[in-house]
């Protein structure tokens, strides 16, 4: 067995690992040749037979030896591996170790090893990940800053749109010219397919921001409950007056202070809206 861990330590030597076995009183000696890096290290020799002190040579294994543990014992794994870590040469020269702690037979092993490519691979990984992340952020503030802006311009649009449609559905209840009652239904049409173009768009902006995990997409959103009501009955009410029915609703200012709901405040608003506008349809006339 000792001719073949001399093989196996030739062998790895000559690979540029280093190999130290633990001794029974837990001191650490080299096993075969050190690498020619470990000679950088400023620690002299003879290594095969003096205890090497681990907190001068190689500082990090202090660290990992509880871990190594796990590899030597009886029932442990097989081989555990360290972390990277960096440590300087007498000559300023970063080396970039790792170290693995398994068993051969009733030897218990750690092989450092030198592993600049992996290291600078790792680091090139990182640095594109963070430089991912910061496109990341960049994009997702520029599509929320076009989701506002387009939640702006479609909020402007949808008030005059409701008090369009409410003088438009006012006037159909009117005894128009038949030519006049036709070019009312075609305009109160396309008023509501204008209606539901305006909630298309902001539904699909909500699903991308959704996707996206933008601010935007989260229930966490507060909407003034009292405001959205105030707006619709301002909205329907031409619709109301001309059925006959009584319409009432806290006004849209110096109504009190708000009422507060979590929710998105648009949905909340559009609820509100259809809710109301089956009240009128299925309300007699003179009712409230």
């Amino acid at each position: 067995m000792a001719g073949l861990m001399d093989v196996d330590t030739r062998i790895l030597s000559a690979l540029g690992k280093l190999v130290l076995e633990r001794l029974h009183d837990g001191a650490f000696v080299v096993r075969g040749e050190p690498p020619p890096w470990f000679l950088r290290l400023g620690i002299a020799p003879p290594w095969r037979d003096t205890p090497l002190r681990l907190d001068r040579a190689l500082p990090f294994l202090e660290v990992f030896l509880p871990e190594a543990e796990r590899a030597w014992s009886a029932d442990g794994a097989p081989s555990v591996h360290s972390d990277g870590w960096t440590q300087m040469t007498e000559d300023d020269e970063a080396l970039h170790l790792e170290a693995t702690a398994l068993c051969v037979g009733p030897s218990r092993l750690l092989v450092i090893t030198r592993n600049d490519a992996l290291f600078h691979e790792r680091r090139r990984v990182l640095q594109r990940a963070r430089e991912l992340r910061l496109v990341h952020e960049a994009l997702s503030r520029e599509i929320e800053r076009k989701d506002v802006l387009v939640h702006c311009i479609v909020h402007d649009l949808s008030g005059p749109l409701n008090s369009l449609l409410g003088a438009l559905s006012l006037l159909q209840e009117q005894p128009l010219p038949e030519k006049c009652g036709a070019l009312a239904e075609v305009a109160l049409k396309a008023a509501l397919r204008q209606r539901e173009l305006i909630r298309e768009i902001l539904d699909t902006f909500a699903a991308e921001g959704a996707a996206l995990g933008l601010p935007g997409g989260d229930l966490a959103e507060v909407a003034d409950l009292r405001g959205a009501v105030a707006q619709v009955v301002e909205a329907l009410l031409p619709m109301a007056c001309s059925r006959g029915v009584r319409l009432e609703g806290p006004p849209e200012t110096g109504g009190g202070p708000p009422c507060r709901v979590v929710g998105e405040e648009r949905r909340l608003a559009r609820v509100v809206s259809n809710l109301v506008e089956n009240a009128l349809r299925f309300t007699p006339a003179r009712g409230a």
